[in-house]
């Protein structure tokens, strides 16, 4: 236990740095179309949706343990500082066309992204899964959640693109 905290604590300062950094590249992009960035998300969800409901980790015990115990710690990590790192990154990188785009767009994804870190530690990590759930459900619900997120995302990036001049 002590070692996953410490783990999350130093994933947790590594993903604000990634956001950080994330945050200076799509600074620099000259009139960013959030909704590209949106369509990317989106993408990147529904691969890790697909990739957890696969059958090679549904049938694989250690697996299924290991993304309940902690890999879904550290997703709630992810959605958290990544955000937390963008916001730091555009008040702390130099002026840049698309620095208040990008700020907006980060402080709506630490919104965004509060729900699933709730629903993720409420249902799926470890010990704190509802009381008569498998670990099967579990890495299923996991799974879903991404691949809806995903769907969702890409669905708003679409519509927005439709009404983007």
């Amino acid at each position: 236990m002590w070692l996953k905290r410490k783990l999350g604590t130093v994933l947790f300062f590594v993903f604000v740095v990634f956001g950080f950094w994330c945050a200076t590249k799509l600074v620099a992009i000259p009139n960013i179309q959030i909704f590209k960035v949106l369509n990317i998300i989106g993408l990147v969800f529904d691969l890790a949706g697909v990739a957890i409901l696969s059958k090679f980790i549904t049938d694989n015990e250690r697996f299924k343990a290991f993304i309940v115990d902690s890999l879904a710690l550290y997703i709630s990590i992810f959605l958290l500082a990544v955000p937390i790192g963008m916001i730091l990154g555009t008040f702390f990188s130099p002026s840049a066309p698309s620095q208040e785009v990008i700020r907006n767009f980060a402080m709506g994804l630490v919104i965004y992204c509060t729900w699933p870190i709730i629903l993720t530690n409420l249902f799926v990590v470890g010990e704190n899964g509802p009381p008569r759930t498998t670990v099967e459900f579990r890495v299923n619900l996991i799974g879903v959640f991404f691949l809806a997120s995903g769907l969702i995302v890409q669905l708003v990036a679409a519509v927005s693109d439709l009404y983007s001049k």
